[in-house]
């Protein structure tokens, strides 16, 4: 809870601070997760992602987009219990977090733009799912938060609507109190839909 609260009460610091900056653009983003986990097999976990962006208008070409995102993660694995099934099980790891992007995004045309920047994330939740046995609490084998960089693109329909992808790869061991090393890696595909402010909406160039 403690880190909980220190990610808000950044996030709300660092919101209130670009309300009061040159062009700030509130929006909302929403898309699908692609994601694994480093330590484990099988295939990767379907899920999705959504929250809230300001965007801030530095210069010409610079843009600064803080978030804040809830973000499902995980895995699907294999368990073999040959004593009484010899073929292989899948279970899935399920980590919900409350995500902290800071991306710094290049435009080299008007309507496209290239991101990177860090990300802290706080686990809310984590469960292991299997067939017939429900949802058992895991929260408690893995780490309390993970650090990790993400890249990106996107393309711009207009100043309000646009579409982007982003890769996220964890730095971090989510998994400290074993001896097993597990990354996250993280796709991401979404929209973004950016409000319009009343004070500049017809100004000229604002991207």
């Amino acid at each position: 809870m403690k880190n909980f609260r220190t990610v808000l009460l950044s996030a709300g610091i660092c919101f209130l601070f670009l309300t009061t900056a040159a062009q700030p653009h509130a929006g909302i983003k929403a898309g699908l997760n692609y994601a694994g986990l480093s330590g484990y097999n099988a295939d990767k976990l379907l899920s999705f992602h959504a929250g809230v962006f300001v965007h801030v208008t530095m210069n010409k070409n610079w843009r600064f987009q803080p978030e804040l995102l809830y973000s499902g993660e995980g895995q699907h694995y294999l368990v073999y219990d040959n004593n009484e099934n010899p073929s292989p099980i899948k279970n899935t790891i399920v980590l919900n977090y409350i995500q902290l992007p800071l991306v710094v995004q290049y435009f080299p045309l008007p309507s496209l733009y290239f991101e990177a920047g860090p990300q802290l994330a706080v686990l809310v939740s984590a469960f292991s799912k299997g067939i017939g046995d429900g949802h058992m609490n895991v929260k408690r084998s893995f780490g309390n938060t993970q650090f990790g960089l993400n890249l990106g693109m996107g393309y711009l329909f207009n100043q309000q609507l646009r579409i982007y992808a982003r890769y996220y790869f964890g730095l971090t061991d989510i998994t400290p109190y074993n001896s097993d090393l597990n990354r996250s890696h993280t796709g991401q595909l979404g929209i973004a839909f950016r409000f319009r402010n009343k004070h500049n909406a017809t100004a000229v160039g604002i991207r």
